[in-house]
């Protein structure tokens, strides 16, 4: 079957340098390119979209921007049972505090309402030092690890009602969460398509930005560990300027729910990891936060950027 979205992929082959699971097997069959024709025949390699990690990396290098993450993304895949679950044990939501108009609101998601509280303040502070007054929206989640486990139904119900509490907002929406930053970005306006909230999921979108797209610190600003090194998740659309620390610009495979669970990194970040060898590893995203910190043992010390804002 045909779809409009990936109809423009030429086959030429750039995201094969940038593609984690092909550079790890060299198999034709695990590339974006070969994902895509099989979505276009209808046929559904259970192996080669399993093993998609649905970074975007392929995306970022193609020419004409084939949005093959966000469609993979949106297959139903994994384990729907356990996506059902987590839907059931969500908390009861309730409406997010409403900020001065034109002020930010932070997306209170999973990471740090519960990994990395630290940040969350320390990157308060360093709004309100800026001169905003940002307001704070209840513990929610962006409805990713839903979908992840293949529960799309449950992905969509909690889209949506995520969607209609933001859509009172009408300041920026910041995140501190580069994987949440994309999916209310990228995949709110796809799974809404044609739909009586694709509007409101288009006009959302157009207000989330990442922490450090919305205010980057400067080097005066942080007090980043002198032996340490930043990481670049997938996710984030751009590289923050604040940090002369190496980086490490390479997929840890945390989007993939199995890959998230197992101790193992692909090729091109072990290979990053052992040239630079960090004492500290900073990262912007609760999945690559998790999946850091479940399989490398310190050294390095997994710690998200915010928590080395000064106070």
């Amino acid at each position: 079957m045909r779809r409009p979205e990936l109809a423009l992929c030429s086959r030429c082959g750039r995201c094969l340098a940038v593609c984690p699971t092909y550079l790890e097997t060299r198999i034709e069959r695990f590339s974006p390119r070969a994902r895509v024709a099989l979505l276009e025949a209808g046929l559904r390699d259970e192996e080669a979209f399993h093993r998609c990690l649905r970074c975007g990396r392929c995306e970022k290098a193609c020419p004409n921007q084939v949005p093959l993450a966000q469609t993979m993304a949106l297959e139903e895949k994994g384990f729907p049972l356990l996506g059902k679950l987590l839907a059931f044990l969500s908390p009861p939501w309730t409406a997010p505090f409403s900020p001065r108009s034109g002020e930010p609101l932070l997306f209170l998601s999973c990471g740090p309402a519960l990994l990395y509280p630290q940040a969350l303040r320390r990157y308060l502070a360093f709004l309100e030092r800026r001169g905003y007054s940002p307001g704070i929206s209840p513990a929610l989640c962006c409805g990713l690890p839903h979908l992840s486990l293949g529960g799309l139904k449950a992905f969509r119900a909690q889209a949506e009602r995520i969607l209609r509490e933001l859509e009172r907002i009408r300041g920026p929406v910041v995140t501190l969460c580069a994987s949440c930053s994309w999916t209310l970005k990228k995949l709110y306006p796809q799974i809404f398509r044609g739909t009586e909230l694709e509007e409101a999921a288009l006009s959302l979108a157009q207000r989330i930005f990442e922490a450090t797209q919305f205010l980057s610190p400067s080097p005066a600003d942080l007090d980043l560990p002198p032996a340490g090194a930043l990481h670049i998740p997938c996710h984030l659309e751009e590289k923050p300027d604040f940090s002369d620390l190496p980086q490490i610009a390479a997929c840890c495979g945390a989007a993939s729910p199995s890959s998230l669970l197992l101790r193992d990194l692909p090729r091109p970040f072990r290979q990053a990891l052992q040239e630079i060898r960090p004492s500290t590893l900073v990262t912007a995203c609760t999945g690559c936060y998790l999946k850091l910190k479940r399989t490398l043992q310190a050294p390095p010390e997994i710690r998200h950027w915010a928590e080395f804002l000064g106070v």
